[in-house]
């Protein structure tokens, strides 16, 4: 037992020689994790958030949602990259791609859904989103510069998954209605304080989540969900944002 090497992870390997340095130190095993940095960029343009040369812009499918909701959205989406990826060797350039593409893409969407300059929402909602209560109280929704600087590498047992994070967007088409109320899906739940959703599916994913043979299944499976209206609570909706659904 005593000569049978150990396993360890490096952390934030920034060099081939380093990589050689680790993997032959003290004759243990070295693991390394690389998150798919590529393929995150690839997934964040099929889905709009990112244009063909790679800088943000706005996710048109979000303008009808509340900019509580929107910042919400995307928040939730870094937050899940960036703890899935938590314990890769490259996870400086996962933090880099969210403190750019996906916070600027948010700032563009607000910004265009208004038809405003991004000054105007920069001054509004500063860099950090932070999004005010009517008590005046400040709610950050989308993790800070300082915060995502300040992350270390951990590693996870049982870590939230990422792929439907973009695969399925909310968008609202019907406010509360006291008139008429309306259950929310959510099983167990009696809350009739609501908003009706339509389920948004990117058209691009099927072709990109997919090899060729299951092309076809995967298309169908999205084409069933594709347009569903669902009514949920305020309190559902951000657990099926954060990925607790």
């Amino acid at each position: 037992l005593a000569s049978e090497p150990k396993l360890k992870i490096c952390h934030e390997v920034k060099s081939p020689s380093q990589v050689k340095a680790a993997a032959v130190d003290n004759g243990s095993l070295c693991i390394m994790i690389y998150a798919p940095v590529k393929i995150m960029l690839e997934k964040l343009r099929f889905c709009g958030l990112i244009d063909k040369r790679g800088r943000p812009q706005p996710l048109n499918v979000l303008f009808p949602q509340k900019d509580e909701h929107i910042i919400q959205w995307f928040g939730s989406l870094a937050r899940r990259w960036l703890n899935y990826f938590s314990c890769c060797c490259n996870f400086l350039k996962v933090k880099s791609t969210i403190n750019y593409h996906v916070r600027w893409s948010c700032l563009y969407t607000l910004a265009a859904k208004y038809n405003a300059r991004k000054r105007d929402i920069v001054k509004k909602y500063t860099k950090e989103l932070h999004v005010h209560n009517f008590d005046g109280t400040s709610i950050c929704y989308f993790p800070s510069e300082e915060e995502i600087k300040v992350m270390k590498n951990v590693f996870l047992t049982d870590p939230l998954p990422v792929d439907s994070a973009l695969h399925v967007m909310l968008t609202i088409i019907a406010e509360p209605s006291s008139s008429s109320p309306t259950k929310c899906a959510i099983t167990c739940c009696p809350t009739r304080d609501t908003c009706l959703y339509m389920v948004c599916i990117p058209q691009k994913q099927s072709k990109f989540i997919c090899k060729k043979d299951q092309r076809n299944e995967v298309s169908s499976f999205f084409s069933v969900f594709s347009g569903k209206k669902l009514p949920l609570c305020e309190e559902h909706y951000a657990e099926l944002n954060s990925g607790k659904i």
